[in-house]
């Protein structure tokens, strides 16, 4: 049996077995039940049932008896398997001479043993000096930590200043940007007022003139006033002179008339003789009575004219009086449109400086609001990229941290491995 292979032992041992249970069995059954039916009354089946019972316990037998021959091995393997789990790596594995795969097997694990004993002697160095570089990593990532933590630190002091400092900048070119609108607004607003104080030097230029021309036209109008007074006196006069003339002509018309009444009485006194001279009498009354009336209505026409040239001297005299007056405004207006054209030119140079000024500042405020803002985004770039540092430093240091962490893990790894190293005898 040593140059057969467990398997064909196993087979060739139930092959064995059952040949010699049924045989037995056979032999029981077709030639023994004649002699034990002679002997006790038994039936058939009863008989076949009881034989096929005593088979199956004497094949157990056999195989409980043949199975300590193949698991002798097995149990001699299994007590060394035993040694090297509770950690002895001395023990001698006892080869069979079965030249089978238990054989194979004790060999195998001979040789796994022989090995783990040189795998456990090389991890155990290896772990000596592992524990001696963790314990110098952990120590290295400590220094860095503190170093990373304290980098971290600075950069989020940086950060900060360079945020602050972004803030301050950013609303320093807020209120910039306002200066800059209100000096927009402000060099708008003096253009505006030079604009409106050159109109408005035009306008007291055109005033300057329009009053200039008024004073002429009111000078001319005294000189007219003062003319048609001395035409209304001279009319005046020659109105007296009418009515002197008309009175005399009245009082001729009455002597006429007179002379005519007594032509007329003397006429009546010549009687036949003086009748012709009495017609020429009346004819010359009735003349006179004509005259006397035309005086009288050329006296009342003469009397209505004095009354209205005495209207209208008085008239042109209060007429002449006003524009006096108004002359006088005039002149006074004149002098304060001419002083307050100088007063405006004055304020149009002034405006004119105070625009160039404004326009100086303008472009000063707005080069500064440029600059403010070219400084605004180099601040907001320095403080992201201070964050970024300080994040990225922060990570790092939590990375150094997980090293660390990582290196006393290992470490106590390590030195639980040690333990179970040393659990082993070698």
């Amino acid at each position: 049996m040593r140059n057969i292979s467990l398997r064909w032992k196993i087979v060739l041992f139930i092959t064995t077995l059952a040949t010699i249970t049924y045989s037995i069995s056979a032999i029981f059954i077709f030639i023994g039940y004649d002699y034990i039916d002679f002997m006790v009354s038994f039936s058939q089946g009863s008989y076949t049932t009881i034989i096929f019972i005593l088979g199956i316990i004497w094949s157990g037998i056999l195989g409980f008896l043949a199975s300590g021959y193949i698991t002798s091995s097995l149990k001699k393997l299994e007590s060394a398997a035993s040694k090297v789990a509770e950690g002895n790596l001395r023990v001698e594995v006892a080869i069979p001479r079965s030249n089978d795969e238990i054989q194979l097997l004790s060999i195998g694990f001979s040789k796994m043993v022989h090995q783990l004993r040189t795998v456990i002697y090389k991890l155990e160095q290896t772990i000596i000096l592992t524990n001696d570089k963790v314990k110098g990593m952990s120590h290295e990532a400590g220094f860095a930590s503190k170093q990373a933590e304290n980098i971290a630190y600075a950069m989020q002091e940086i950060a900060g200043g360079a945020e602050s400092s972004a803030l301050s900048i950013q609303s320093t070119t807020e209120r910039m940007d306002e200066v800059l609108s209100y000096s927009q607004k402000m060099q708008q607003e003096a253009v505006h007022s030079q604009n409106l104080s050159s109109k408005m030097l035009e306008n007291l230029e055109e005033s300057t003139t329009s009053i200039h021309h008024l004073l002429k036209g009111i000078e001319q109008l005294v000189e007219n006033n003062n003319y048609c007074l001395q035409a209304v006196g001279s009319l005046e006069k020659k109105a007296k002179e009418i009515q002197h003339i008309v009175n005399l002509v009245g009082d001729i018309a009455n002597q006429t008339n007179l002379l005519a009444l007594n032509a007329s009485i003397e006429a009546a006194r010549a009687g036949e003789h003086g009748r012709g001279f009495s017609v020429v009498a009346e004819e010359v009354r009735g003349l006179a009575d004509q005259s006397a009336q035309a005086v009288q209505s050329i006296g009342e026409l003469v009397r209505n004219i004095q009354d209205d040239i005495d209207k209208t001297v008085a008239n042109i005299a209060e007429q002449s009086k006003v524009v006096t007056n108004e002359q006088e405004v005039g002149i006074q207006t004149f002098k304060v449109v001419d002083d307050m054209t100088l007063s405006v030119k004055q304020v149009a140079e002034s405006v004119e400086g105070i625009t160039l000024l404004a326009k100086k500042q303008s472009d000063s405020i707005e080069q500064t609001f440029v600059q403010v803002q070219e400084v605004s985004a180099v601040s907001e770039e320095t403080s992201a990229s201070s964050q970024e540092i300080m994040n990225a430093t922060k990570e790092q240091a939590k990375a150094i941290e997980a090293v660390e962490e990582l290196a006393k893990e290992l470490l106590e790894e390590t030195e639980e491995l040690t333990k179970v190293i040393n659990t082993f005898q070698q």
